[in-house]
């Protein structure tokens, strides 16, 4: 019987008249849609010069509240220097919550810093067609190259924001 069943199956998907038809484990698969965006080997200069640079956007999102997760990879060139970062979106009643990024320390002399920029963000959606933007600066003229960078958004169903 067990593969009377199986071979039912197997022919309706071949010939894609399956209907009715439940995996058990179907439930698992279901939940919030995880977005993620990520680009390497990249040589992004931000400096004095270029002002705030535009370094990730994410796909068009839906309207929803999303748990946002950045992490660049940067080389700062010299000291004293710093990279910052942070998010924004691109309609104007959306609300944003998070702890910028930075990377770079006074050394108190001539000396570069690698490492990563991460933080995470709260941001909520409140029109269709807008997406979050990561944006980072630095003052020096000589300024940082990022390198790589990845951004993770979860929509969440239910959030205090402090």
């Amino acid at each position: 019987m067990r593969k009377l069943l199986i071979a039912a199956i197997l022919l309706g998907i071949i010939e894609g008249s399956v209907t009715g038809f439940t995996v058990a484990d179907a439930s698992i698969r279901k939940g919030p849609t995880t977005y993620q965006q990520f680009n390497t080997n990249q040589s992004v200069a931000v400096n004095a010069t270029t002002g705030p640079v535009k370094v990730a956007t994410s796909r068009i999102l839906p309207a929803s509240t999303y748990v946002v997760h950045v992490s660049i990879q940067g080389l700062v060139t010299d000291s004293p220097n710093f990279l910052a970062c942070g998010l924004s979106t691109t309609g104007s009643s959306d609300i944003d919550r998070y702890d910028p990024g930075a990377l770079g320390i006074d050394t108190g002399g001539p000396g570069n810093t690698t490492g990563n920029v991460t933080f995470n963000g709260t941001i909520v959606i409140t029109g269709s067609g807008d997406q979050i933007v990561v944006t980072c600066s630095d003052g020096d003229p000589t300024g940082a190259t990022l390198a790589s960078w990845s951004i993770t958004e979860q929509p969440v169903s239910s959030l205090t924001v402090n």
